[in-house]
């Protein structure tokens, strides 16, 4: 089918070169219509775990709150206790005898 002049193996040349091309074209659009499909799902899955870090790290900084106020009132509860410790001391007779003569300024002979 090829014409005297040549131009009939060149066309069915680039009717072949044009469907290659053609079915390039398809797999590339295919390709990249999945590549966004997979880019979507990785962008949901990175929000999600940002709401998730989000989410954990609020209830950390609740965590050590209590933690803290914890601490407090345990150092709270241990002044509570040394204090008490003490004034029973104090007011203790033995205490009492022992401290007298400095607080009253006693002679020591009598």
């Amino acid at each position: 089918m090829a014409s005297p002049n040549g131009q009939g193996d060149t066309l069915t040349i680039q009717a072949a070169e044009f469907q290659r091309l053609q079915s390039q074209l398809i797999d590339l659009r295919t390709t990249n219509y999945q590549l966004k499909e997979e880019q979507q799902k990785q962008a949901s899955e990175i929000d999600q775990l940002n709401d998730e870090l989000q989410t954990k790290g609020r209830e950390l900084d609740k965590a050590n709150k209590v933690l803290h106020r914890s601490k407090k009132a345990k150092l709270c509860l241990e002044l509570c206790h040394s204090s008490l410790t003490c004034n029973l001391s104090l007011s203790s007779p033995i205490y009492i005898l022992v401290s007298l003569p400095k607080l009253v300024n006693i002679p020591k002979k009598f």
